[in-house]
């Protein structure tokens, strides 16, 4: 599980980065991101869902 300081470290990271950033993703959570767009959505829904 992701600590919540690597999480509010990694987003800051993100804003410094790209102060005009429209969207924000973190490492962690870019599988969910692009599950529609890679075809996995299924798999990924289920895997959250515990299906």
């Amino acid at each position: 599980m992701c600590d919540r300081n690597e999480f509010l470290d990694e987003t800051l990271a993100l804003l410094r980065a790209d102060l005009d950033a429209k969207e924000l993703v973190v490492e962690r959570v870019k599988f969910v991101r692009d599950a529609a767009a890679s075809g996995m959505y299924g798999d990924v829904l289920a895997l959250l869902s515990g299906v």
